[in-house]
């Protein structure tokens, strides 16, 4: 019988959303986003 996977608790999906909401307001993630959608290589400046 295969394993199975088991589902992440609320309190580490909190956690998990709090970290995405910081990453995705740093300007070098969205650089990063936008230079994958015009295909080119990011300019990240560290912010």
């Amino acid at each position: 019988m295969a394993s199975m996977r088991q589902v992440p608790g609320e309190a580490l999906i909190a956690r998990e959303m709090e970290a995405r909401r910081f990453l995705n307001a740093l300007d070098d993630t969205k650089e990063a986003a936008q230079a994958f959608a015009e295909k080119r290589p990011p300019q990240f400046k560290g912010h």
